[in-house]
């Protein structure tokens, strides 16, 4: 007998994905608190704070799922140790590319996609970038895919599943340096890393930096790490950075949370990061805004 999503997100959360919950077809539109209206679609995650959301406990699983019996199964990356690498066989030849790269997919996990596409999946730690050209796209850290025995609806009721080519319930293949290398996915040192914004004057980069945050949604200010994130970048601008990073969160968070800790503590707060040394670059804003490109990712609690 084929088991429901339920058991199959009990049973993936048992061996050590954190799971949660994500929309399988299209559920309409709704009207933001700012007036837009916001299509509704498949893969977005159903709870607030989506992907950073993601548990093994078994109990709030069970909660989610008899809520949304037919919800897919999002797995948060880092937190449950993979790499994924996704494969576009779509719009390009994504599966060619990556046979060009010469890199051995043996020991790895294959799920197939609905849309015929592949997932490789390894065991470790790598950071989500994307190559349209090549069709091969990576995901890691706090992103997410969705596991098999998902699927997507479409508006005939027609389901497309991931479909898993490998036992997922083992550990796969490990996520080398050699495959980090040819994927490109190595760093740049920092001083070639900054050469982007180095012909900006502060001015300019400060502008281009206010319309990168003002376009981040409500999950990178709402989780606390990413929301001093952006405040150590704005540092650099002095008082200039200070009163953007303000206005940010009281437009953003504090008007959405008038009673938070956050609004006791800001000025403390600014004032404790000036000496910190982390180095936060211009890059780091077009990551949280790319990772979480989705406006209302994680916010939307509607029933499908």
């Amino acid at each position: 007998m084929e088991k429901s999503l339920l058991e199959q997100a009990l049973k993936y959360a048992e061996f050590g994905f954190f799971v949660f919950p994500c929309r399988y077809k299209h559920a309409g539109k709704i009207l933001s608190k700012k007036g837009k209206w916001i299509e509704l679609k498949p893969k977005q995650p159903l709870i607030q704070k989506g992907v950073l959301s993601a548990t093994k406990d078994l109990k709030q699983i069970e909660i989610w799922w008899k809520r949304w019996p037919n919800a897919m199964i999002g797995t948060n990356l880092g937190m449950s140790n993979r790499f994924v690498i996704d494969i576009d066989n779509h719009k390009v030849n994504g599966l060619d590319n990556w046979h060009s790269l010469g890199i051995s997919d043996e020991g790895c996990q294959h799920v197939m996609t609905p849309s015929g596409g592949l997932h490789l999946y390894f065991s470790g730690q790598g950071r989500a970038s994307t190559n349209e050209k090549l069709g091969i796209d990576t995901r890691g850290g706090d992103t997410y895919t969705l596991l098999p025995n998902s699927f997507v609806e479409d508006l005939e009721g027609n389901r497309k599943f991931y479909v898993a080519l490998d036992d997922m319930f083992i550990e796969p293949r490990e996520l080398t340096t050699d495959i980090i290398e040819k994927l490109g996915l190595v760093r740049k040192p920092k001083q070639d890393r900054g050469s982007y914004v180095s012909n900006l004057t502060l001015d300019e980069e400060l502008q281009k930096a206010k319309k990168v945050i003002w376009k981040m949604p409500f999950d990178v200010i709402d989780n606390y790490d990413s929301w001093l994130h952006v405040a150590l970048y704005l540092r650099k601008f002095g008082d200039s950075g200070k009163q953007v990073w303000l206005q940010w969160t009281d437009e953003k968070y504090l008007s959405v949370n008038p009673n938070s800790k956050r609004a006791t503590d800001l000025e403390y707060k600014w004032d404790s990061i000036q000496d910190k040394k982390e180095d936060v670059t211009l890059g780091t804003l077009y990551y949280y805004l790319k990772a979480y490109k989705d406006e209302n990712h994680g916010t939307l609690m509607v029933d499908i």
